[in-house]
């Protein structure tokens, strides 16, 4: 089942409203207070008509209306075996009060049907909202087949849908524990607590963290994971699923909102470039970028969908998102590490690769286990904005050629199996810095010794500054030295020349 349509007239900031949906993914993007909730919960009042009340008429307006197209009914619970294959449920407003909903075959609009066709409990809901007002100071602790079933809209009843969850045989369980695992690195449990029972994290058989002291974050990414792993031929709504969630727990997040989008629609609000950007990339999007100003002294929002490259990049543009390195770029070369990067910008570019000097933007990836994340971040800006046909193979990722090195370009291959090979690839040496000269070799061996990160990275900047340094200073010797130990490097780094600029 999936909303294809939704009309509005006269609602909240809304003087009109009339667009097609994706059965996928629907992004509604805006600053605050821009109405991106009043669509959400238009939506919703198919399953709860209360969402949407008599007075949130617009003001001045003494009438408004709302429409949903909702298609491929499968459960339709008070016509069991209907033949009818899509719902129009239209509800009217008035200043005072709401009528409806009318229920109405949407390919035979004169015949009617029940007036209430979902309900606000499993099995017989169509959607699973989860709204901005969803932080709770506590969770109830009663376990019963009511609290399981029952929609909220926020998470009043997380313990109890945890417990359904985790206390099961069936595949949902699996998938729910890796889902959390692969987010936060341990595995959340229920336990007798009170009254009744909590979740949390199980210290010791008499030890545990409640739910309630782990942060607002974690309660979110719960009741959002059990949703998903719940969901099957369902809607899911979901405002600001940036909300309390550290960047690198939202995109897993948002990497499981695309693959539940195979069999799942989602409508989601946001206000984050990180949200716009990882769910632009999936193929069955839609996204609608949402407006508002005054006029008459009253609020007016108004929608576009985002559909050109030009509207996409002006829409993260909105966000604060920089976009100005798109433009100034020919190429863009990954390195394992700054002293690598450095020493390429001031020394090799400028010596044996002049033509890529102002033009190949080089990235420091901080070491080889942030290389794949760096580069799959790059991507995805280009995904979104479809200027991917203009940046294929048009960068690169070369690190250090060590073991570990290896595996991560091997990985990196199999990843972007469309593009060149050589583009993920690997310096000769297990370590930048063993192309410095015979000079710094012993100083080198004690760099790479350090165990410390911070510590490291100082050592390796200072040594750097001191290769550098001596390398002005003898250009002639260190010329020849390079020559002969770093081939490798200047040969790669001249095939991006020519590859970029002939």
């Amino acid at each position: 089942m999936w909303i294809s349509q939704l009309k509005m007239n006269n609602i909240r900031s809304f003087a009109e409203f009339d667009y097609t949906f994706s059965n996928g993914i629907n992004l509604f993007v805006g600053k605050n207070n821009s109405g991106k909730s009043t669509i959400l919960r238009a939506l919703y009042t198919i399953q709860d008509s209360d969402t949407i009340k008599g007075d949130d008429s617009r003001k001045l307006t003494k009438n408004g209306f709302i429409q949903v197209v909702v298609e491929n009914i499968s459960h339709f619970v008070h016509a069991p075996g209907s033949q009818v294959n899509g719902l129009k449920i239209t509800q009217n407003y008035s200043d005072t009060q709401r009528v409806g909903p009318k229920v109405t075959d949407k390919d035979n609009p004169g015949h009617s049907l029940a007036a209430t066709p979902f309900k606000n409990s499993e099995p017989d809901n169509i959607i699973y909202p989860l709204f901005s007002k969803r932080k709770n100071k506590t969770y109830a602790q009663s376990i019963n087949d009511n609290s399981t079933k029952i929609i909220s809209g926020d998470f009043t009843n997380i313990v109890s849908i945890i417990n359904s969850i985790i206390g099961t045989d069936l595949p949902i369980r699996n998938e729910f524990i890796e889902s959390f695992k692969n987010i936060f690195e341990y595995e959340i449990a229920t336990f007798s607590y009170g009254n009744g029972m909590d979740a949390g994290l199980a210290v010791t058989r008499f030890d545990n963290i409640i739910l309630e002291n782990m942060g607002e974050g974690v309660a979110q990414i719960l009741g959002l994971l059990a949703i998903l792993c719940r969901a099957e031929d369902k809607i899911i709504m979901i405002e600001e699923p940036e909300n309390d969630l550290h960047p690198g727990a939202l995109k897993k997040l948002l990497e499981k909102i695309i693959d539940k989008a195979t069999t799942n629609q989602f409508f989601i609000t946001t206000h984050s470039n990180i949200v716009a950007k990882y769910l632009g990339k999936s193929k069955d999007i839609k996204i609608f970028h949402i407006k508002n100003e005054i006029k008459e002294r009253i609020p007016l929002s108004t929608v576009d969908e985002v559909k050109s490259n030009e509207d996409k990049i002006r829409l993260l543009e909105d966000l604060g998102y920089e976009l100005q390195d798109f433009d100034i770029w020919d190429g863009w070369l990954f390195l394992e590490e700054s002293t690598a990067e450095r020493m390429i910008c001031e020394y090799f570019i400028p010596l044996y690769a002049p033509k890529l000097k102002n033009k190949v933007k080089t990235v420091s990836c901080m070491g080889n286990s942030h290389v794949e994340n760096r580069f799959e971040a790059f991507y995805s800006n280009f995904l979104y904005t479809h200027l991917t046909p203009v940046y294929e193979n048009k960068a690169w990722a070369i690190i250090d050629g060590d073991e570990k090195g290896k595996v991560i370009v091997d990985a990196l291959r199999a990843k972007y199996k469309k593009w060149k090979p050589e583009h993920f690839d690997y310096f000769i040496k297990d370590a930048f810095e063993f192309y410095y000269p015979e000079i710094f070799q012993d100083e080198v061996k004690r760099v790479l010794a350090i165990k410390d990160f911070k510590s490291s990275c100082d050592e390796k900047t200072n040594l750097l500054v001191k290769v550098l340094e001596w390398s002005e200073s003898n250009k002639d010797e260190a010329k020849k030295h390079f020559d002969f130990v770093a081939i490798d490097v200047i040969e790669k780094l001249q095939m991006i020349e020519k590859s970029l600029f002939g």
